[in-house]
């Protein structure tokens, strides 16, 4: 035991000697990875986050779901078939931003697909957008880059879904309800726009579905309560139609429909990224880690190859 300690600490004490002889390969190797990280890093855009915090505004769809479990049993006597409400509207309207038919007509109102998949900086004296000639040819207005195997030169809705769920981050905090959506993008005023109008498409969007359902569904309960005479199905049916008329009016009236802006989408004036500092010290600790390991497998094999010899 008391060898393989020894042993170990000479092993030690020969890599800290072999390391130490090639300690300026070491400051070398360290040296030419901090200049190409920082070369690196500096081919990236900053990219500024513009972030709100949204209160949902009213929770439940179907106020009416109750009354319409009341039904039950005198259901089949009306011919009806109303299940239960009690969905959380803001559950709903999370679901809907993520959906990827949902930000294709978002994106179609709003045109984001140029700037979004093709812009590389922005320039804060003029505002202006910068554009890499590779993807996107700006004086012919025509995409540029090559196809690659199913996806054209021109971007598809997959394709460009899937780059502003990257910059899109929704979070949802369990107690208190609170949500808070944040986007990043190369400029700072289109961070800010974009998210300002995606939280406005998504309130309108609940709403025209909610306006749609409850004007049908008043339709339906008119309809039925001519057809009916039984009188506790006739109240059951004004409970319905009440709830319904109140949602009808709330959807048409309230802006903020499902989420309440609590603070506002703002204009960043810092970046959030990239971090440099990170990717040059980590690029610095990388190489010397992988110094360390071809030190040690060379002294590894180099004792292996002396060990067979004998």
């Amino acid at each position: 035991m008391n060898q393989h300690i020894q042993n170990d600490q000479v092993e030690l004490g020969q890599f800290v000697t072999v390391m130490f002889r090639l300690k300026w390969w070491v400051i070398f190797c360290c040296g030419l990875a901090a200049a190409l990280a920082i070369w690196f890093s500096l081919q990236l855009p900053n990219q500024y986050r513009s972030e709100t915090i949204l209160l949902p505004a009213n929770e439940t769809v179907g106020k009416s779901g109750g009354l319409s479990s009341q039904l039950g049993s005198l259901g089949a006597i009306a011919g009806l078939s109303l299940g239960g409400g009690g969905e959380k509207k803001s559950q709903i309207a999370l679901q809907l931003m993520k959906s990827r038919e949902f930000f294709a007509e978002f994106n179609q109102k709003h045109n984001l697909t140029v700037a979004l998949m093709a812009a590389n900086g922005w320039n804060p004296t003029t505002g202006e957008l910068s554009y890499d000639e590779e993807i996107y040819d700006i004086k012919t207005k025509s995409w540029v880059r090559e196809p690659k195997e199913l996806r054209a030169a021109e971007p598809g809705n997959n394709e460009i879904y899937d780059q502003f769920m990257k910059r899109l981050v929704i979070f949802q905090e369990k107690q208190t309800g609170v949500i808070t959506v944040s986007l990043e993008f190369v400029s700072p005023d289109l961070a800010q726009q974009w998210l300002q109008a995606f939280v406005t498409e998504v309130n309108e969007a609940m709403r025209r579905n909610d306006i749609k359902e409850a004007t049908s569904t008043i339709a339906y309960l008119d309809k039925k309560l001519q057809e009916t005479q039984v009188t506790e199905v006739r109240e059951l049916l004004f409970g319905l139609l009440e709830e319904n008329t109140k949602t009808l009016t709330m959807a048409t009236v309230r802006p903020d429909y499902v989420f309440k802006l609590i603070d506002p989408p703002y204009r960043p004036d810092l970046k959030a990224g990239p971090m440099r500092s990170v990717i040059v010290l980590g690029s610095v600790l990388g190489s010397f880690m992988l110094f360390c390991i071809v030190v040690l497998s060379s002294m590894v094999l180099r004792r292996a190859n002396q060990s067979t010899s004998k």
